[in-house]
């Protein structure tokens, strides 16, 4: 079921709207069209000048920078071991690095960054070792007749930097008896060249992430982009909008310091330095007209809401929406969201696979929006009068 969203003017959307249309631009009458890749609604991919941008950010400075140590083989799945030393790929309290790739039967290639909580000095739950393999689940399950990516080719990126795949800092701790790791673009970029060299050419990429991936792929996306210039681009954005809470904007302060991701924002989105880094997903759907981002959340998330951003349902909802609705304003056939009642945490442990009253299942939306589907876009789910 579609519905509009509720009164914003509290949380100054009009403001935020205005900044967002400044750089985010909009669909207008673009048609869509195509199956599976072809048929772009723009031009696939970035243009020279925000491509030059990016990179002199420095966010390419890792690709092609470290290699594996070893790989072992089951089946169709390979995990790629990375050595815990030096200055390449490596846990938060520097336990080895790991990621896998599977082989598909597609020409379709998922990657899928894994959650797993955050580490800062005043709050750390984060996951500090890394998965080995491929969990099997929702957006990664092998099995096509369940998932439409099952029969994908897949690149896991395991997590477990606590900095949600962008930082890149060290912090010594307990007067330097232990050093937290913040390499999540190390990670990351190790993650991609495995993608790049098992698959250089798939026919179009699905970029997913949930929770702590989902916020890894606000900077992800430009990373992938940079990778595979040619291809069409999806994102799917799994409980990891990019919000923060707006009465604590010190908590962002404190994660640009001890994180160091701002480094990697372009310049030409100067609403991205804000502490809001929803803004990252117009500026990416700006930047190349190709591609679709579907967001995942529910009203009253109890790890984004509760754990990490200390707000009540009610007023996450209001955020959630005061956030998104300048983006699917601009983009409303590249921009859709999925929205539901509730406190659940992620697409997966919400139902991934099932259909909710009206709602298709987040399977069978997220499939309309590779397939280029007429009609994709919000599934919003009203509260119970």
């Amino acid at each position: 079921m579609k519905q509009s969203s509720p009164g914003l003017t509290i949380l100054g959307l009009a403001t935020l709207a205005a900044a967002l249309a400044s750089g985010c631009g909009s669909d207008g009458g673009d048609p869509q069209g195509g199956t599976g890749g072809s048929a772009p609604i723009g031009p696939v991919g970035f243009d020279e000048a925000t491509r030059t941008e990016l990179e002199a950010t420095g966010v390419t400075k890792y690709l092609g920078a470290f290699t594996p140590s070893r790989e072992e083989t089951t089946e169709a799945t390979t995990t790629y071991y990375f050595e815990a030393d030096g200055s390449g790929p490596i846990c938060i309290w520097g336990s080895q690095y790991t990621m896998s790739s599977r082989e598909g039967g597609s020409d379709g290639l998922l990657i899928y960054l894994e959650g797993g909580g955050a580490c800062w000095s005043e709050l750390c739950a984060a996951k500090s070792t890394a998965t080995v393999g491929i969990l099997p689940l929702g957006w990664t399950d092998p099995d096509p007749t369940r998932n439409p990516f099952g029969d994908y080719d897949v690149v896991f990126a395991s997590y477990c930097d606590g900095s949600v795949f962008s930082g890149d800092n060290e912090i010594v701790e307990d007067g330097g008896a232990k050093v937290r790791y913040h390499r999540g673009l190390r990670n990351l970029s190790a993650a991609l060249d495995i993608a790049k060299r098992k698959f250089p050419s798939p026919s179009h990429i699905v970029l997913a992430g949930s929770s702590a991936g989902g916020y890894g792929t606000l900077i992800g996306t430009a990373l992938v982009r940079l990778v595979y210039p040619d291809q069409r681009l999806f994102v799917f954005n799994d409980a990891g909008i990019g919000l923060s809470n707006p009465e604590d904007p010190a908590m962002v302060d404190l994660l640009r310091e001890e994180w160091k991701f701002s480094q990697f924002i372009p310049a030409s989105c100067p609403e991205c330095q804000g502490d809001q880094l929803t803004t990252l997903i117009g500026w990416g759907l700006a930047a190349d007209r190709s591609l679709k981002v579907g967001a995942f959340s529910s009203y009253g998330d109890f790890v984004i809401a509760g754990t990490f951003l200390k707000m009540e349902p009610p007023a996450f909802k209001a955020h959630l929406f005061a956030q998104t609705d300048p983006i699917h304003d601009a983009n409303p056939a590249r921009f859709g969201r999925y929205f539901i009642t509730g406190t659940s945490h992620t697409a997966i442990l919400a139902g991934y696979y099932d259909p909710r009253g009206s709602m298709p299942s987040v399977a069978d939306w997220a499939k309309a929006m590779v397939t280029d589907e007429t009609g994709w876009g919000d599934e919003i789910e009203p509260e119970a009068e």
